[in-house]
């Protein structure tokens, strides 16, 4: 029997980075495809925004006829142990995977890391998580990926260090009530609190306020590196183009934001990619009368008890009158907002981050 030979690559060759960028398309169906190519190309390149922030190494495995089988891209940061291990591809195959996974790993050992983590496509602000269950479709601003992609990992010496959920919802109706999140509800509205949307004029003004809370919140997730807020805002400028802002809520306190939720209509794998004409059609009548919603970003400051179940109240009022499902999406387990309105919640996603220790 014939064993396949492979080899690996790494560096900045022409070969290496064709050949990393040209992998996803063999990997996946047109509708399960979520690679953003330009985002590969400029880090490739080193001029994406956040490039000055960290050190990238590209890794590739290619067949006897140098077809690429395998990728991913090993990141450092300045003054930090560890090693991300990001923009992971690969067929079904231990060996062609093995040898990409030896070859990091090794370079990492080299240069003093004492852990890799992953997937982390070079920082938390791109993408990061492995989805573990339900492959059968996708959501807008999920990470996708092959389900054979975990056994991999762990033939690989990973280990789950963090799981994620996202909850399934179904269409809210009269009688779903959660008596804490009305509560909550009615205590805010008393507390004196005010309610916003974002309009298109002024959403780049509530893009600011929302990075400077949301940088506070989340500088203790796995994976979670400072971003300046030029950075922040040529990262996240564009998401005003598809979302409505009726479900994007700001809530203020003595004129201060003490909270926001983000949500977008579920536009599947539309937004990721080149835009085409079709996805452009897609999108529009998405937007125009969404059938779900994806509960993407919520954040609460210090001191502001019951914000996040009023938000939840808030949004479920919404999906019942609009008649539409919800995602909420992607919450670190442990979380308080996994338990808002659990009565509804039908199904789970689930998705992992890795790690594994290299200085034993």
């Amino acid at each position: 029997m014939h064993k396949e030979k492979y080899t690996l690559h790494h560096g900045f060759s022409v070969f290496v980075i064709e050949n990393f960028i040209k992998l996803p398309k063999k990997i996946y169906d047109k509708a399960y495809l979520t690679q953003d190519a330009k985002t590969e190309r400029l880090l490739l390149s080193g001029k994406h925004i956040l490039s000055s922030d960290f050190e990238i190494h590209p890794f590739i495995v290619v067949d006897e006829n140098d077809k690429v089988v395998s990728r991913c891209l090993l990141t450092y940061y300045p003054d930090d142990e560890k090693g991300y291990v990001g923009f992971y591809e690969s067929i079904d195959s231990e060996s062609a995977s093995a040898m990409l996974f030896c070859g990091v790993e090794k370079k990492a050992i080299e240069d003093g890391k004492k852990s890799l983590i992953g997937p982390i496509d070079a920082s938390f602000w791109i993408k990061y998580r492995l989805k573990i269950n339900h492959f059968e479709k996708l959501y807008t601003g999920e990470p996708y990926n092959k389900e054979y992609y975990l056994n991999l990992w762990k033939k690989a010496g990973y280990a789950i260090s963090n799981y994620y959920s996202s909850n399934q919802g179904k269409i809210p109706t009269y009688y779903d009530v959660d008596a804490k999140c009305i509560n909550r509800y009615n205590h805010v509205i008393n507390a004196g609190y005010t309610f916003k949307n974002p309009t298109k004029e002024s959403f780049l003004d509530n893009l600011e306020e929302i990075y400077e809370l949301l940088i506070k919140l989340y500088s203790d997730f796995p994976g979670f590196k400072f971003v300046e807020l030029k950075q922040f805002t040529e990262l996240f400028s564009s998401l005003q183009l598809v979302l409505n802002f009726e479900m994007v809520t700001l809530a203020y306190k003595n004129e201060k934001l003490a909270g926001f939720f983000i949500n977008v209509p579920n536009f599947g794998n539309a937004t990721f990619g080149r835009i085409t004409l079709s996805k452009i059609m897609h999108i529009l009548k998405t937007k125009k009368k969404p059938k779900e919603y994806v509960l993407l970003y919520m954040g609460v400051d210090e001191g502001h008890f019951g914000l996040g179940g009023a938000f939840a109240e808030m949004a479920k009022r919404y999906l019942q009158e609009h008649s539409q499902h919800y995602i909420g999406a992607l919450i670190l387990d442990g979380k308080v907002t996994n338990n808002y309105y659990s009565t509804m919640i039908y199904d789970k996603y689930r998705y992992a981050l890795l790690e594994k220790k290299i200085d034993i």
